[in-house]
């Protein structure tokens, strides 16, 4: 098996795993408030991303000045991209959130106009349009008469989290590249996690939830950060086509929304597809273009 061969195989995991977080996030808030399941999630992943460290011995690349930095990544992920996102999943239906959270890639290249100065063509301009119009389909949830059922502020929150995932990785690939993957995410997390024990202890509670609650948000930890996030990293070290390889998390939304109708009983509105649909052609054509240029 050749390099780009255990990318595609890492890759595949991923979406396999992406695709079920969403379903997982909504059980598990079910049983306990964002601030908490992000608490316990991150816990979980710290444990993840120790391990491997230690596994690799990649402590001796940190220093005093890039600990820094990964402190200040932390502020980013886990602790201020999760904790809008899962805010939005408690004032969304899941199938309204997750589209929204994924348009993170046309965000990223958007950002990456004034921060690192891509050009964008007309042809992309658009179908950034599109992807507009499928964020209208999305958050009208199934009505064509206004957003009387739609959380603004959940959708606001959701959109959000897309920006601030797209500037931490933007950020974090700048940011001493040459360190550990997991190093730097171990860091983060670490400083992460302190942030969100304040935040739980000023605005929250630091009481355990039932033993389900606890159960989905190490299910979290494990599956939408910890191996993910490492399996993620070494899919991109591997790979010799990143674009191939991105391309395959178009299908993680996808079987979400298989997820998302069978386990948690949504019914899926006719404007979720059709606005999913948008953004995912939106999206692809987006990054065609962008290699074709």
């Amino acid at each position: 098996m050749n390099n780009q061969q255990k990318a595609f195989l890492c890759a595949a995991g991923v979406v396999l795993c992406w695709s079920t977080v969403a379903t997982a996030f909504k059980i598990a808030l079910a049983e306990m408030s964002y601030a908490k399941l992000l608490l316990l999630a991150s816990f979980t992943a710290l444990i993840i991303f120790l391990i491997d460290v230690i596994r690799k011995n990649s402590f001796r690349q940190i220093t005093r000045k890039n600990a820094g930095k990964f402190a200040a990544l932390g502020l980013l992920n886990p602790f201020l991209y999760y904790l809008v996102l899962f805010k939005a999943y408690s004032l969304l239906p899941a199938q309204v959130a997750q589209p929204l959270n994924y348009l993170w890639q046309i965000v990223l290249l958007l950002l990456s106009i004034p921060l690192l100065g891509t050009k964008v063509s007309k042809k992309q301009i658009v179908w950034f349009v599109v992807c507009f119009v499928g964020i209208v389909f999305i958050s009208l949830q199934g009505s064509l008469t206004g957003f009387a059922e739609s959380s603004i502020f959940g959708i606001i929150l959701a959109l959000s989290s897309a920006f601030i995932w797209a500037l931490y990785w933007i950020f974090n690939n700048k940011t001493e590249p040459q360190t550990d993957s997991s190093l730097k995410l171990f860091v983060a997390f670490a400083f992460g996690f302190l942030f969100l024990l304040a935040y739980c202890a000023l605005f929250d509670d630091l009481q355990l939830p039932s033993i389900k609650g606890v159960t989905s948000a190490v299910y979290v930890g494990v599956f939408e950060m910890g191996i993910t996030f490492i399996l993620w990293a070494r899919a991109l070290a591997l790979s010799t086509n990143r674009a191939a390889v991105i391309s395959l998390t178009y299908l993680s939304p996808v079987l979400s929304l298989v997820l998302i109708f069978f386990v948690l009983g949504e019914i899926l509105y006719w404007t979720t597809l059709v606005g999913f649909g948008l953004i995912i052609l939106g999206t692809i054509k987006v990054n065609k273009n962008g290699t074709n240029n």
